[in-house]
C-alpha cells in the first residue's frame, strides 16, 4: 500500500531551545570522547576497533545525515539540518551517519524517531509536497538505526571490569620480568619506570616465588571457564610492552587443529619474526620508526622512543644459530628470512627438510630433525630475551600439543634465558586447577614447573578468573550506556540485574546479550534525544527464553543470512583464517558447478558472487561480535586495500566457529570438509599449501572411511591421498609432532594400493619404518611391534631392516631389563652376521 506524507518547512529560522543546547553539548561531549577512543587496530584505522563495512566503502547509502534516514523512514523530510549536524558521534561516523538533536522550530516540537513507529507528522507548515515511502524504505531505515545502535555499544572503550586485581597481578609480574633483566644486548637502553602504584606484596601472587627471581623468568596461569576474558586480561600486556620497549606475541591452539605440531606457537613466532623486521632499519621498518631511530638518546629517552635496532638484533641471531638450526626453524617460520636475510639460507648447505624423508643412513632422521628443531627454538629464544624482554601468551593451552608444553616447560626450566614471561590461558574447573578438557599433558606441564620453581628460579603467578558480580555488570552499563546522573541509579539497576540473571555474570555472554536486545529492539538509542531507551518488563519478558550462548549465537547466525553461508566454510578452516584461505574456498563452490550444486542444496542459497560481496560479509560478521580482523599489515581505505592486504580473521570464541560448523547439515558435514579440502587442494599453490598443508589434509581425511569402501573415489584420488598423508607425516614428525604423525602415516598405509611393496617399494618400507619409530617414541608398543615384524619378515636388503633393527635395539636396551637387553645384543650379533662379520 503506498502512503503518503506530508513534510514540513520551517517559515523561520530561530535559535535552539534549551532542549536542542542539552541535545548539542550531549553531542559535543560524545563527539570528543568517542573521537579520542578512535584508534588504529591491527594496522587499520577503524572505528571501536573494528572494520566497518560501511566506513570503508564510500557508495553505501548508508552514509547519510539522519534527515535523509528520517525521510525513508516516515516519507517526512521536514527534518531539518541544525547546527548541531556539524558535530558527529565519532571520527568514523562522519562517514555513516549523522546525528541530528531534530527539529526544534519555534513552536518547540520535536521529532522523535522511534523503531518500529511512524514519526507523528505536524499539522502546521509553511509549505509541504507529497513523498512517497514504502514498507521497504521504512525497514531499512529501521536495520540502518539498529546498525548505528550497534556501532554505538562501544565494548572496547570500557576496559576491564571487575577485574582490576587480576590486572594489578598480571602487570606487576610483568614489572619484575623487566626489571629483574641479568643481560642487556643493549646498554644504553633505558626502561620506562614502572607504575609505582602496583607495589604490592609478592603474597598476592599464589605460589610466587620470592627468592631466587631475579632472572625475570615468569610463568603465569590464567584459567577460568569459557567467556570469562582471560584473552582480554592478556592482552592488557600488550601496551605495557610497547611502553617498556619489550615483545609481545600470542599464539592460540585450536580443538580443530590438534594434530598440527606446534600450531599455537607458529602464529606467534611469524608474528615475533613480523616485529623485528618492523625495527628501525629492518626490511618492514615504516619511516617513523626510522626517524625514530635517527634521533639522539637524550631525545628518546624524553619521548620514550625505542631504542631497539634491527642490525643488532639480526648480528646476534646470526651469530648465536648455526645454519642447520636457521634453516630448521625456516620449516617452521618461513619468514625468518626477513631477519637473517635470503642470502645467508640461500647460500647454505641444504639441510635434511622436512620434505625429505630420512635414508637408510639417517636411522634416526625423525628424532634428529625434532631435537635440531626445538634446540634451535630454544636458542632463538635466548637470543631474544638477552636483547629485549619477551611477553609470550598461549591461549586454549588445554588443546596444545605436546610439542608445545614441552617446549614451555623447557624455556622455564632453562637458567640461561631471563626476561621472559609466559602466559598459559586454559579453561578450569571452579573448584580446582584441573583442566576441563582433561588433557593429562598439561596437568604435567604445571605440575613439573611447579616442582622447578624453586631449583630454577621461576616466578610463578596463578590468576583464577571467574564471572562477574552483579555490582560489577552494573558499572559496566553504567559506563557503556552513559546515561544522566537522575537516570543511571534507578534505571541501570533494573537492567543490570536482568542482565546478571541472564547471562550469569559471563563477559561474553554480556556483550552478545546485549547485542541482542537491540536487535530485538528492546534496547533501543534514541536519536533524538541521543539517549538509549528501554522497558525494564519489555526486557525481562522478551529473554525469558535465553538459556545459554550457544542458542544464542545460533540465533544470531539465523538472523544474519548472508553469516550463515560464509562462517560455516571458516570454520572448517580452524579458529583463524587468512583471507586468501577462505576466498579460494569459496570461488571453488562458486565456479565448479557440481560444488555449487552441493553448496546450494546444504544451506539452500548460492554462495556471494564476488570478493567485494565476501568481504562485507565478514566485515559485518565483525561489527555483530562474531569475528575479529587481526594481525593486517596496513592501514586501508577501500574494500580492495583491505582484500590486498590479506588480513586474518579469528573466531571470538571458539563456541561461535561450533556454532557455525554445527549449521552445515549433520549429514552433509563429513562430505562438506572433503569436499573443502578438494577446493583447497587443486586451488592453492605450491608455497601456500606447504603453509596449510595440515588444513588441507585434515578435511580430505574425513573422506578416508568412503575411500576404503570403495564409494564415489577413484584408484588415483585414493593413492594421491595417501602421499598426501605419506607428506603430512614427514613434516609433523620433523616438528615433534610423533603422535600426529603417527595418524598421518598408518592412514597412509591404509590407502597404499595392492601390491605397493612392488609398484612403490621406497615409499612402502618408509612409510612402516617411519610407524615404528613414531610408535616408539609415543609408546604404542602394539604398532611398533606389528610394523617392524612386517619390514623384518620381507625378503628384503639388510641395509633397508637397519633403520628398523636400530630402532628395536634401542627399545630393547632403554627397557631396563635384563632379558629384553640379551636379546638386543643376540639381535645385534644376527645383523653383523648379516654383513659377513663372525
Amino acid at each position: 500500500m503506498k502512503m503518503f506524507l506530508t513534510k514540513k518547512r520551517s517559515s523561520s529560522k530561530s535559535s535552539s531551545n534549551d532542549g536542542d543546547k542539552t541535545a548539542t553539548a550531549t553531542m559535543r561531549a560524545a563527539h570528543d570522547d568517542d573521537t579520542t577512543r578512535t584508534k588504529p587496530v591491527g594496522g587499520h584505522h577503524i572505528n571501536n576497533d573494528r572494520v566497518s563495512a560501511r566506513s570503508l566503502d564510500n557508495d553505501d547509502p548508508f552514509n547519510s545525515d539522519i534527515s535523509t534516514i528520517a525521510t525513508e523512514f516516515t516519507g517526512n523530510s521536514s527534518v531539518r539540518s541544525s547546527s548541531v549536524l556539524s558535530h558527529r558521534i565519532s571520527s568514523s561516523t562522519r562517514q555513516s551517519i549523522g546525528i541530528d538533536s531534530c527539529n526544534s522550530a519555534s513552536n518547540h516540537s520535536r521529532r522523535s524517531l522511534q523503531f518500529g513507529r511512524t514519526a507523528r507528522t505536524s499539522t502546521t507548515s509553511a509549505s509541504s509536497e507529497p513523498c512517497l515511502v514504502t514498507q521497504s524504505h521504512k525497514e531499512n531505515a529501521r536495520r540502518k538505526l539498529i546498525d548505528f545502535a550497534q556501532s554505538k555499544l562501544d565494548f572496547n572503550r570500557l576496559g576491564l571490569i571487575g577485574r582490576e586485581q587480576e590486572q594489578r597481578l598480571l602487570h606487576r609480574a610483568l614489572e619484575k620480568c623487566v626489571r629483574g633483566r641479568q643481560t642487556n644486548a643493549l646498554p644504553q637502553m633505558q626502561m620506562a619506570s614502572c607504575d609505582s602504584s602496583s607495589s604490592h606484596s609478592d603474597e598476592e601472587s599464589r605460589g610466587n616465588t620470592a627468592q631466587g627471581g631475579g632472572n625475570g623468568r615468569c610463568f603465569v596461569t590464567l584459567s577460568g571457564h569459557s567467556g570469562t576474558g582471560k584473552s582480554a586480561l592478556a592482552a592488557t600486556l600488550r601496551p605495557k610492552c610497547i611502553k617498556w620497549h619489550a615483545f609481545y606475541v600470542s599464539g592460540k591452539f585450536d580443538l580443530n587443529q590438534i594434530h598440527e605440531p606446534l600450531s599455537g606457537f607458529k602464529s606467534a613466532m611469524i608474528d615475533l619474526c613480523e616485529q623485528i623486521s618492523k625495527l628501525p632499519y629492518g626490511p618492514n621498518a615504516t619511516q617513523r620508526t626510522i626517524d625514530a631511530a635517527t634521533t639522539s638518546s637524550s631525545q628518546k629517552r624524553n619521548a620514550n622512543q625505542d631504542p631497539r635496532r634491527f642490525d643488532q638484533l639480526k648480528d646476534l641471531i646470526v651469530d648465536g644459530l648455526e645454519i642447520k638450526e636457521i634453516q630448521a626453524l625456516s620449516t617452521l617460520v618461513p619468514n625468518i628470512v626477513d631477519v637473517v636475510g635470503a642470502d645467508l639460507l640461500s647460500g647454505a648447505k641444504e639441510w635434511q627438510s622436512d620434505q625429505a624423508p630420512p635414508n637408510e643412513t639417517n636411522t634416526l632422521g625423525y628424532q634428529e630433525q625434532s631435537d635440531c628443531l626445538k634446540f634451535a627454538f630454544r636458542k632463538f629464544v635466548q637470543i631474544i630475551c638477552q636483547y629485549s624482554p619477551l611477553v609470550w601468551v598461549s591461549d586454549d593451552v588445554q588443546w596444545a600439543d605436546k610439542p608445545s608444553l614441552d617446549m614451555i616447560e623447557s624455556w622455564m626450566t632453562d637458567t640461561t634465558i631471563s626476561s621472559l614471561m609466559v602466559v598459559a590461558c586454559f579453561r578450569s574447573s571452579d573448584h580446582a586447577n584441573q583442566i576441563e578438557t582433561t588433557n593429562e599433558l598439561v596437568t604435567q606441564m604445571l605440575q613439573s614447573i611447579e616442582r622447578s620453581k624453586q631449583e630454577r628460579s621461576i616466578r610463578t603467578v596463578e590468576i583464577r578468573m571467574r564471572n562477574l558480580q552483579l555490582e560489577h555488570v552494573n558499572a559496566m552499563l553504567n559506563r557503556l550506556l552513559d546515561l544522566p546522573d537522575d537516570r543511571q541509579a534507578q534505571e541501570i539497576s533494573g537492567l543490570a540485574k536482568i542482565v546478571h540473571r541472564r547471562t550469569d555474570g559471563n563477559i561474553f555472554f554480556i556483550q552478545h546479550f546485549l547485542r541482542m536486545l537491540i536487535h530485538e529492539e528492546l534496547l533501543r538509542y534514541d536519536v533524538s534525544r541521543l539517549q538509549w531507551k528501554w522497558n525494564i518488563d519489555d526486557v525481562n519478558a522478551g529473554t525469558l527464553a535465553t538459556v545459554n550462548v550457544v542458542q544464542l549465537m545460533q540465533a544470531k547466525l539465523q538472523r544474519i543470512h548472508d553469516a550463515g553461508l560464509v562462517l560455516p566454510v571458516a570454520a572448517c578452516l580452524g579458529s583463524t583464517f587468512s583471507w586468501s584461505l577462505l576466498r579460494t574456498t569459496m570461488q571453488g563452490f562458486l565456479r565448479d558447478p557440481q560444488q555449487r550444486q552441493f553448496y546450494a542444496s546444504a544451506f539452500q542459497d548460492s554462495p556471494p558472487q564476488d570478493d567485494v560481496a565476501l568481504m562485507r560479509i565478514l566485515i559485518t560478521c565483525q561489527e555483530e561480535g562474531m569475528i575479529d580482523c587481526v594481525d593486517a599489515s596496513r592501514e586501508t581505505s577501500s574494500l580492495r586495500d583491505l582484500m590486498a592486504a590479506n588480513p586474518n580473521f579469528a573466531f571470538v570464541h571458539d563456541k561461535v566457529q561450533e556454532v557455525a560448523l554445527n549449521m552445515i547439515p549433520s549429514t552433509e558435514t563429513l562430505e562438506f570438509q572433503y569436499r573443502a579440502g578438494q577446493i583447497l587442494l587443486s586451488g592453492l599453490g605450491a608455497a601456500e599449501f606447504e603453509q596449510h598443508l595440515f588444513t588441507v589434509v585434515n578435511l580430505l581425511n574425513v573422506g578416508i572411511d568412503s575411500m576404503l569402501q570403495g564409494q564415489k573415489h577413484d584408484t588415483n584420488d585414493v593413492h594421491d591421498m595417501s602421499k598426501l598423508n605419506y607428506r603430512a607425516g614427514v613434516k609433523a614428525a620433523s616438528c615433534s609432532g610423533f603422535q600426529a604423525a603417527l595418524v598421518y602415516f598408518k592412514n597412509a598405509i591404509k590407502l597404499l594400493p595392492p601390491g605397493s611393496w612392488q609398484t612403490d617399494y621406497e615409499t612402502t618400507l618408509d612409510l612402516h619404518s617411519s610407524v615404528t619409530e613414531c610408535a616408539l617414541v609415543c609408546h604404542e608398543h602394539a604398532d611398533f611391534q606389528k610394523h617392524a615384524d612386517i619390514i623384518i619378515s620381507r625378503d628384503c636388503p639388510i641395509l633397508d631392516k637397519m633403520r628398523v633393527y636400530h630402532l628395536m635395539m634401542a627399545a630393547s636396551t632403554a627397557s631396563g631389563d635384563h632379558k629384553r637387553a640379551s636379546d638386543a645384543t643376540e639381535m645385534g650379533r644376527t645383523v653383523l652376521s648379516e654383513f659377513g662379520v663372525r
